[in-house]
């Protein structure tokens, strides 16, 4: 939630990088999308391409990708993935919610902006908002 430290959390990136609150480093812009949520197969485009337009460094941006399914195979993960991984560091995530959690984060697409101390300075919805305080 706005204004509270991130829970405690640990994970690998499709690219077998660790990550956990302890390691973010500095600003990060925290994204989680669903392939089954269809706001965010809308929004994940733009996110992407606003990120590059913004040219915002790789290691400062996650970008989270929720499995509903568990199943690897399942319709448009694998896809989320790769085009997220092209502006993000990219962490897979199944119905146990472990990053979702930390984050306090109940619906998709979600978009956070999380500060040094791992505080969540914006949250929501909004690409717009999220992206012109990541830039401030």
């Amino acid at each position: 939630m706005l204004g509270e430290q991130v829970g405690e959390f640990a994970a690998t990136t499709t690219d077998g990088e660790p990550v956990s609150r302890a390691l973010l480093a500095g600003e990060t812009v925290v994204a989680f999308f669903s392939p089954s949520c269809a706001p965010c197969r809308e929004k994940m485009p733009v996110f992407v391409e606003q990120a590059r337009a913004r040219d915002f460094d790789r290691q400062q941006v996650l970008a989270v990708v929720v499995n509903e399914s568990g199943e690897p195979e399942a319709a448009g993960v694998k896809e989320m993935a790769e085009e997220l991984a092209t502006v993000a560091r990219v962490v897979m995530e199944g119905a146990d919610h472990p990053l979702a959690n930390a984050f306090k984060v109940h619906a998709f697409p979600a978009f956070c902006v999380v500060d040094a101390e791992g505080v969540v300075r914006v949250i929501g919805g909004d690409l717009d908002q999220l992206l012109v305080s990541a830039e401030a």
